[in-house]
């Protein structure tokens, strides 16, 4: 199971590319982003959601920068202490860099720390409040912890933002089955 979950982290930082350092959660591109995200076709939104994710990984720190690679291998060789001990000089360095907690509580879930995982989902909610990963996240450990009311918010949120991600869709889809309510 852990390894089908290192498997799955990887494919999406594979999927995210990488880009040039220089912006973050506050870049100027990011409203007219968001917009699309929310608005646009499945294909034109999916474009939007890859863009957003480059923008988020992006930082004018060389040092975050190599660090934060670093961490993805260990994340992706499941070296997940290694990785979290990587993302802690990341956030120590850049306290606003927002995707820097993002990973580390990816690599806490992976890690199955849930308390760790969800205390730096806090921290990149605080920075990034339109951060559906991370939110997504939030609603995984809901999962895990059986508390599916609030895995529902989370994905719910998640599709308020990003209405076409089809991994929360199925979520909720397969939550209100559980729970008995309509479906979306």
């Amino acid at each position: 199971m852990r390894r089908r979950g290192i498997t799955l982290v990887l494919l999406l930082a594979a999927s995210l590319g990488t880009s040039q350092p220089g912006a973050d959660q506050a870049d100027p591109r990011l409203p007219t982003l968001f917009g699309r995200l929310h608005a646009a076709a499945p294909a034109q939104a999916h474009s939007a959601e890859q863009a957003i994710w480059a923008i988020w990984l992006e930082t004018p720190d060389r040092e975050v920068n190599a660090l934060m690679s670093r961490a993805l291998g260990h994340m992706g060789e499941g070296e997940l202490e290694q990785a979290i001990a990587v993302l802690g000089t990341v956030v120590e360095r850049a306290p606003g860099f927002a995707e820097g907690w993002n990973k580390r509580a990816t690599a806490h879930f992976l890690n199955e720390d849930y308390a760790a995982s969800v205390s730096d989902i806090h921290k990149t909610l605080d920075l990034e409040p339109r951060h559906f990963g991370a939110i997504s996240g939030l609603g995984l450990i809901f999962m895990r912890r059986n508390d599916l009311p609030s895995a529902l918010k989370a994905f719910e949120r998640v599709l308020e933002i990003y209405p076409h991600a089809q991994g929360a869709r199925s979520h909720v889809e397969l939550i209100r089955r559980h729970l008995g309510e309509r479906s979306v």
